[in-house]
């Protein structure tokens, strides 16, 4: 018996060291506010905002019978009435117009932004944006072998900051495979990423080794 108080007292603590998130929207509040995205209530998910009760969210179950779509709606009570305030098909970086981050956040509406850099896969011709590679070809479909570097062994040190500075090897593109030790600087951090553009994009990266000084210019808009 004490051993269950214990353990009581224990989950006690941690649900009071939670901070609050959305909660499930009542019956009467999914109705209304399935009905400002014109669904059946039968046919949506629905949340109410913890820090503010007047945002929620609504999203579409895709059961039989229901409508078939996509994404999810931020909707907002005014006066008592709720309509919809935003409307999305992905889950992309803060903030979204019209609906306050806080909000957003709590709702899970948007994410924290994050920074990439373009690198090329293998067995491709484009690149694509990668968080933090532990590996990266930056090689662009019009670059010479000169202005680009074949990157392996990444370690990065302020990632998602205004700049960011690394360590890593350049093995070059031509066999066998140079092991010249780089010094990497990312910078000209540009919001350009992600579903709704709010995630960042170093336009810049600049590698330094006992042969010299290589930068890469990057494109703004996240895509060759």
């Amino acid at each position: 018996m004490r051993r269950l108080l214990v353990i009581c007292a224990l989950v006690a603590v941690g649900l009071a060291g939670t901070a609050l998130a959305r909660r499930p929207a009542t019956d009467a509040e999914r109705s209304a506010m399935a009905s400002a995205i014109g669904f059946p209530p039968a046919c949506v998910t629905a949340f109410v905002s913890t820090v503010d009760a007047d945002w929620g969210k609504v999203a579409p179950t895709n059961a039989s019978g229901c409508p078939m779509a996509d994404g999810f709606s931020v909707v907002q009570n005014k006066a008592g009435t709720w309509s919809e305030a935003w409307a999305g098909s992905d889950y992309g970086a803060c903030p979204i117009d019209g609906v306050p981050t806080r909000v957003a956040r709590d709702l899970r509406a948007c994410r924290k932004a994050r920074a990439y850099i373009l690198c090329l896969p293998r067995g491709t011709s484009f690149r694509k944006p990668r968080a933090h590679p532990r590996r990266c070809t930056t090689l662009g479909p019009h670059d010479s072998f000169a202005q680009a570097m074949n990157l392996t062994r990444l370690r990065w040190r302020g990632w998602g900051r205004r700049v960011a500075r690394g360590s890593g090897i350049e093995r070059g593109f031509h066999l066998p495979y140079s092991h010249v030790r780089v010094r990497l600087k990312a910078y000209r951090r540009r919001r350009a990423c992600g579903p709704n553009g709010n995630d960042y994009l170093y336009t810049r990266l600049r590698g330094t080794s006992r042969f010299g000084t290589t930068v890469v210019r990057f494109p703004h808009d996240c895509a060759d």
